[in-house]
């Protein structure tokens, strides 16, 4: 089923914004003091990315999390201990091309999870088996707050302080161009 949403390339059309917002679902995945992250190397600077993907026509956003998660790392979160939490929402609102003829407009529903060991290792099998270009690694959360994270949580994930830790939920807007992996 195709959405009126553009999930890709410059279309032929041009230089129109894109009719609607695409929403993705994505998650910070403790395990301890470390979270998971997808490793895209790149040329001109490296990219990590919290794992997730976008709400499909007729999902609602925790189908969305469990068949994303599920499928980019193998994690089945119906069988974790406790329910994923939504802690941020980031608007993304940035060039999609080069000479800036397409805008990408995207809202990040980002939630919190935490993992017991076996499911941590069980998610590194998971992410080598599933020929996704990107790596699965595990950074320690202030490390991690450093590097070029998409979405852009790194300002807050210091605030991660304890399970019920109260932050701010919605972040500042994205608005530097999107890079294509």
């Amino acid at each position: 089923m195709r959405d009126n949403i553009d999930h890709g390339p410059l279309s032929p059309a041009g230089c129109e914004p894109v009719p609607g917002i695409a929403v993705r679902v994505c998650a910070v995945i403790l395990q301890g003091r470390e979270m998971c992250l997808l490793h895209r190397p790149s040329p001109e600077s490296d990219q990590y990315v919290l794992p997730g993907g976008l709400v499909l026509p007729g999902e609602d956003v925790s189908q969305a999390l469990g068949r994303a998660l599920g499928a980019v790392i193998g994690l089945d979160v119906a069988a974790l201990p406790a329910a994923p939490r939504l802690q941020w929402v980031q608007d993304q609102l940035a060039e999609r091309t080069p000479s800036g003829a397409r805008v990408l407009r995207r809202l990040h529903l980002i939630h919190l999870l935490r993992v017991p060991l076996a499911e941590r290792r069980a998610i590194a099998e998971a992410g080598r088996a599933t020929g996704n270009p990107a790596r699965v690694v595990w950074r320690d959360v202030l490390q991690a707050a450093a590097l070029d994270l998409s979405p852009a949580v790194g300002d807050v994930l210091g605030s991660l302080s304890g399970p019920d830790a109260a932050v701010r939920v919605l972040l500042p807007t994205i608005t530097h161009p999107v890079r294509r992996a």
